[in-house]
């Protein structure tokens, strides 16, 4: 993948042969013809982030100094030829329907997709979606974009928004003639998102947040990557994913509360689904004929 890096330190004196390497790839950075686009992939904020790049054949004018320049960097995905994008979308048959959505959040490792095949079996009219799935069913594909994103999942990154929305609202698309009701599983990730998704369709019905302590939860992934092979599944990996949902899970809780139902995972899946029902049926009857 590709991004565009903006020069923001000045040299002085004679220039400099800028041969570089980014700090966040450790990709090295050949500028001697004064391109302006360099490889890397940041783990931490793949859509938009910053990388430094030192300078590691500096001029006589600068031999004693070395220089540390910063670039402000957008990374871009290539698109293969019959890619569509989301702003073809037409979402309004989404916006006008009377179909309820719930999203199932909480941080990896908190029984989600245990609780998603528990709310199935009670609610089997119900069209689970998870966005972690799609994702993973476009890396299967083997195309442009499925390549980029095996590589962010493997370093514990999150996929640029505009490329999970776009598989996500073109799942929901497909299933809404059948669907009564939408459980969303694992998305939004931050309250960015939670705001486009409310914009671009409506507003959830129930947030059913799941939650856990992480040392229990790095535990839990750690186990199951032992057999799942999930890239994802890593120590390095998940420590870096419980980082990014503690700093994101926040805000989506502050500003969606009057639509949250925390439940505590930290028992057996047995314990938490009368939890998760009882929240459930509280909501859903005004929806569906319970």
């Amino acid at each position: 993948m590709s991004c565009t890096s903006h020069q923001s330190a000045k040299y002085r004196g004679s220039e400099c042969q800028k041969e570089r390497i980014c700090e966040c790839c450790k990709h090295q950075i050949s500028d001697s013809q004064n391109r302006k686009t360099m490889s890397c992939l940041d783990s931490q904020r793949p859509d938009s982030f910053s990388c430094s790049v030192r300078t590691t054949q500096p001029s006589q004018a600068l031999a004693s100094t070395p220089v540390k320049l910063e670039f402000h960097c957008k990374l871009r995905f290539p698109q293969d030829s019959q890619e569509k994008q989301e702003d073809n979308l037409d979402l309004s048959p989404i916006k006008e329907s009377k179909v309820p959505i719930i999203w199932l959040l909480g941080k990896p490792g908190t029984g989600k997709e245990t609780q998603a095949q528990n709310i199935l079996s009670k609610f089997p009219e119900a069209i689970h979606i998870s966005t972690g799935d799609l994702l993973r069913a476009e890396v299967r594909t083997g195309n442009t974009r499925g390549r980029n994103i095996e590589a962010i999942m493997k370093q514990g990154g999150l996929v640029p928004d505009d490329i999970v929305r776009e598989v996500l609202y073109k799942k929901m698309l497909q299933e809404l003639a059948k669907a009564k009701l939408f459980l969303i599983d694992g998305y939004p990730r931050d309250k960015d998102q939670a705001d486009q998704f409310v914009k671009d369709t409506k507003e959830p019905a129930i947030i059913l947040y799941l939650d856990a302590p992480d040392d229990v939860i790095l535990a839990r992934l750690v186990k199951r990557g032992l057999t799942s092979g999930r890239p994802d599944d890593k120590e390095d990996a998940i420590k870096k994913r419980l980082i990014k949902a503690n700093e994101n899970d926040g805000p989506i809780l502050q500003a969606f509360k009057s639509h949250i139902a925390k439940i505590n995972t930290n028992k057996s899946p047995e314990k938490v689904f009368p939890e998760v029902e009882a929240a459930l049926l509280n909501i859903l009857k005004a929806f569906l004929s319970l």
